[in-house]
Order: C-alpha cells, then sequence, then structure tokens
C-alpha cells in the first residue's frame, strides 16, 4: 500500500507546485472564507484530475523522462506501462464519478478532453495548439475547484467567471515560461514549442507579464499588491532574457509560479 502511494505522489512530484496548489491558493482566494470540508473536497477533486494528467502525460514521453527525470515511476519502473495505461483511463471514469458527486461534471469533462488532447492526439507538440489546451486546464481546473470551495453546486456568480476567464487568458498568453527549461527533451521528441521556433521573441514575449501585471495594479485596492507584482513581473521576465542556462530556465518557472499565483490572487480576491 505504501508503495503504491509513493508511486501516485511521484507521478505528480513535478507539478505540485505548478498547478495543485496555486490553483487550490486561487480557489480559496474567491471564498470568504473558505469552508473546511469544502477546501478538502476541492484538494481531492484537484489532486485525481491532477493525477490522470500525469499519468496520461508519463506514458507518452517515457522516453525524454528516461533522459530528464528517470525518477518518475514508469521510466523507474516502478509501474509497468500497462498497469499505467489501465489507470489512466480509470482515473478518467473515477474522475468523471466524482466530479458528479460534487456537481463539477462540465469542468470535469472539459479537463479529459483537454488531457486527451495534448498528450494522446498530441497537441503539446506545437506552440499554438499547447498554449491553448493549456489555457482550457487551467480554466476547468479553475471552474471546478472554485464551484467546490464556494459550494454553488455547479453555478458560480458572474464575478468568478470573469476572473476565471481573465486567468485563462493570462496563462495562455505566458505560459510558454514552462518549456525554456524543457527545450533538449522537446527538441529530442521534435516538437515546436515556442523557445523553439522562436528562441529570442519567445524570450522577449515575457514583457506580457509586466504589462499583465500594470494591468492587475490597476484593479488592486492596495500599493503594496501594485509594486509586488510589478516587481515580480520585472525580475522573473529579466530572469528569462539574461539568463538562458536550463538551470536557470528552471528556477526561472519556480518565480514565475509565484507570480502567477500572486495574480491569480488579485484577481479572484476582487472576484
Amino acid at each position: 500500500m505504501k508503495d503504491a502511494l509513493v508511486t501516485l505522489f511521484l507521478f505528480t512530484q513535478s507539478d505540485l507546485k505548478t498547478t495543485f496548489f496555486p490553483m487550490l491558493f486561487a480557489a480559496t482566494s474567491s471564498s470568504h472564507p473558505p469552508g473546511v470540508f469544502s477546501v478538502a473536497r476541492a484538494s481531492i477533486w484537484v489532486y485525481l484530475h491532477l493525477l490522470q494528467f500525469c499519468v496520461s502525460n508519463q506514458l507518452i514521453g517515457e522516453a525524454e523522462d528516461l533522459l530528464n527525470k528517470p525518477w518518475r515511476p514508469i521510466a523507474a519502473g516502478r509501474i509497468s506501462r500497462s498497469k499505467a495505461k489501465f489507470l489512466r483511463w480509470a482515473l478518467a471514469v473515477a474522475c468523471l464519478g466524482l466530479s458528479y458527486q460534487f456537481s463539477v461534471v462540465r469542468p470535469s469533462i472539459l479537463l479529459t478532453i483537454g488531457i486527451l488532447m495534448s498528450n494522446e492526439l498530441g497537441f503539446d507538440a506545437h506552440w499554438f495548439t499547447k498554449n491553448v489546451t493549456n489555457g482550457l486546464g487551467y480554466y476547468s481546473f479553475q471552474a471546478g475547484a472554485c464551484t467546490i470551495v464556494s459550494g454553488t453546486h455547479g453555478v458560480l456568480g458572474d464575478s468568478t467567471s470573469e476572473a476565471i476567464l481573465r486567468g485563462a487568458l493570462i496563462v495562455l498568453t505566458t505560459i510558454h515560461a514552462q518549456d525554456f527549461q524543457d527545450v533538449p527533451g522537446d527538441r529530442m521528441q521534435g516538437r515546436k514549442t515556442l523557445p523553439i521556433v522562436a528562441p529570442t521573441a519567445s524570450r522577449i514575449s515575457m514583457i506580457l507579464l509586466l504589462m499583465w501585471s500594470m494591468w492587475l495594479g490597476a484593479i488592486s485596492q492596495t500599493i503594496v499588491a501594485r509594486i509586488f507584482l510589478i516587481s515580480a513581473a520585472i525580475v522573473v521576465g529579466g530572469r528569462f532574457m539574461l539568463f538562458r542556462t536550463v538551470p536557470a530556465d528552471r528556477t526561472s518557472y519556480i518565480l514565475y509560479n509565484v507570480w502567477l499565483s500572486s495574480a491569480q490572487f488579485q484577481l479572484f480576491h476582487h472576484a
């Protein structure tokens, strides 16, 4: 039992700080104050859907993981490909069943479709379709988590729905920040991510963080939030421009997620 739980954790380990915690942070920012039981249910829902994505993604990326992340369960031989395939589709069914109980079927269906598009259908091989499916994934994760936390039984308020859409647009236009660190592996797999197709322009485009921060600062009620968002955008965007090694890009992406979580907080805090 312990070994199985460790295996499940290893599937999602890399994505906890970039997906699981930021999604819950934003969702709890939208409810004043959130109930403990609702947060626990949202945590289970987000984690199971994240696990579904990770198993699917690692099934198609085994060769890349053998090179860059050999500790992942399939690459490390902790689970066979046949069992991982069964787990992948069992999770899809389990997620839909759980979502029916939590009254968030539509976000779950959108996530299931997005995962299929991104991984099995190969939409992650091109920068445009990858960014679109990432935006769809963000919207679906956030819609499900916010609905569960707010206890609205499948219906979100207009302000929260608007915040989710704006957050999805931020992700759509900036999420290629995650691709800089993966250029060697993506090139080996024949993918055409933005840092590969346009290595210089993609780094210059990180100025979008500053533009989003200025807009968010304009709707923020505190000078501290404005200063933090704009300062973080300058630091993160500057790092992507000036420091271009894989380890530096990995650190920059972690800082990007700090900025993104802060941006989400501003969106949902005022929703």
